[in-house]
């Protein structure tokens, strides 16, 4: 699955949610809220613009691990965190760097 634009997107947020291999590129996010959430292992989000809002957000995922995820050459403007790791109270698990 991949998506990216050239414009600018006003939208609460892009998730992507199950599943494997997301590719998020060259989008241009100007949000309040979270601005794009990761719940999908092997998952790339890179040369984008974030202003505003939480971010990038990964997880929180509690039934399932989550693994190989990259966030890379980005720009961040005014946003409250540029990358948020997530978990749900009670879950195990493991991060690695």
């Amino acid at each position: 699955m991949g998506c990216g634009t050239n414009q600018l997107m006003t939208a609460e947020m892009v998730g992507v949610h199950g599943g494997h291999h997301a590719y998020l590129h060259h989008l241009q996010m100007d949000t309040a809220g979270e601005s794009v959430v990761l719940h999908a292992s092997n998952s790339v989000v890179e040369k984008s613009l974030i202003g505003h809002g939480q971010g990038v957000v990964l997880g929180p995922a509690c039934d399932e691990n989550l693994h190989n995820l990259t966030v890379r050459n980005m720009t961040y403007e005014d946003t409250r965190a540029g990358v948020r790791l997530l978990s749900h109270p009670n879950c195990a698990g493991e991060v690695y760097k």
